[in-house]
């Protein structure tokens, strides 16, 4: 605030210069102060080009004076604070991101800007952010609407190449993959052609492939997954990408939880026989999440066995008997409270006071 008062209010760069170093003085590792203090050498070089500009001076005949004005005008200052803040304050390649970040916000800083992805490239190509931050260089700020469909495509495939390049020398692949579907995503989102639609929806649906070949996907990329398959009509590909997901991760609740979902809404047989196998094969699988899942994590399967049974024309003494088995093997006292409060409910509901 001292700095920012001298330099804005005081118009001194000079005095808030020496307030900012010697905030960094007792504060060296404080991302927020280098930052402030890179962007107040910024803004002072902007406004010098500006004045410059209002004076008539964008050229002199003293070629030592237009020499140093270059460097000057060049956001040298700037640059040197960038790499006397990455000293101060190393292995942070969000704060890196950062100062780029800022310098889009001035004119003419590409090659500083190109600076700071050097020095990414260099010393965190190990990290997922380092290559998440190369790949989105060329897709910042980056308008399709007013590109061709060739000029899209081009900008997509170097994009893509970049994330690629990363997977194969990342020591966090599984983040890095995590960063790429998050962009094939938002290149779906995106107006378009058909052709252009269509290629960004395939390389989506083959990056979620090959993350699962990898076996690099996560329970919330899984749920991602199948959330996006259903978007698309694709009710078989989300079948098994829950499949291979309870499998991979047969402790998560969520997933088996999802999986029983999907399966219930999945388009059953109407009455008769066939309605009876589906509800069968959905109380099978409910007992298999039961028994896969953590005792601690199971109070919503067992909701979800019930309420299927309920909602069947199962015996009352099978859905009295599934109650007290889920209420047996629920250990926290919470959830046992839930589950007993919903079997009084379902006991007065059938007119059971003898169960009660």
């Amino acid at each position: 605030m001292a700095g920012k008062f001298q330099f804005e209010d005081q118009n001194d760069p000079s005095s808030g210069r020496s307030t900012m170093q010697q905030g960094l003085r007792s504060n060296p590792s404080s991302t927020h102060l280098w930052l402030e203090y890179f962007r107040m050498e910024l803004m002072h070089v902007d406004k010098m080009k500006k004045r410059r500009l209002m004076l008539g001076l964008e050229k002199s005949e003293d070629e030592e004076l237009e020499k140093l004005g270059a460097e000057f005008f060049s956001y040298e200052i700037p640059s040197i604070v960038f790499q006397q803040a990455v000293k101060a304050v190393p292995n942070n390649v969000q704060f890196l991101v950062s100062f780029i970040d800022i310098y889009r916000l001035f004119e003419r800083s590409e090659q500083r800007q190109e600076e700071v992805y050097s020095c990414l490239r260099r010393d965190y190509s190990h990290l997922a952010d380092c290559w998440e931050a190369l790949a989105r260089r060329h897709w910042t700020n980056i308008d399709t609407t007013t590109l061709t469909g060739t000029e899209v495509s081009s900008i997509e495939e170097v994009v893509e190449g970049c994330y690629r390049e990363g997977l194969g020398v990342t020591v966090q692949p599984s983040s890095l993959w995590r960063h790429y579907l998050k962009w094939c995503r938002e290149v779906t989102e995106n107006e378009g052609t058909d052709s252009t639609q269509l290629r960004a929806i395939k390389r989506l649906l083959n990056g979620y492939q090959n993350c699962t070949k990898s076996q690099h996907m996560s329970v919330d990329m899984i749920e991602e997954q199948v959330q996006v398959l259903r978007s698309m009509g694709l009710k078989e590909e989300a079948h098994r990408a829950l499949v291979t997901g309870t499998q991979t991760y047969p402790d998560s609740h969520t997933l088996w939880l999802l999986r029983l979902r999907n399966e219930r809404s999945g388009g059953r047989e109407e009455g008769g026989e066939g309605e009876e196998r589906e509800c069968a094969s959905l109380i099978q699988l409910c007992s298999e999440a039961t028994k896969a899942v953590p005792a601690e994590n199971s109070l919503s399967l067992w909701q979800f066995w019930l309420e299927v049974l309920i909602s069947s024309d199962t015996p009352d003494s099978e859905v009295d008997a599934t109650f007290q088995r889920a209420i047996a093997e629920t250990p926290q006292p919470a959830d046992q409270t839930a589950l007993s409060r919903q079997y009084i409910d379902w006991a007065l509901s059938v007119g059971g006071s003898q169960i009660c």
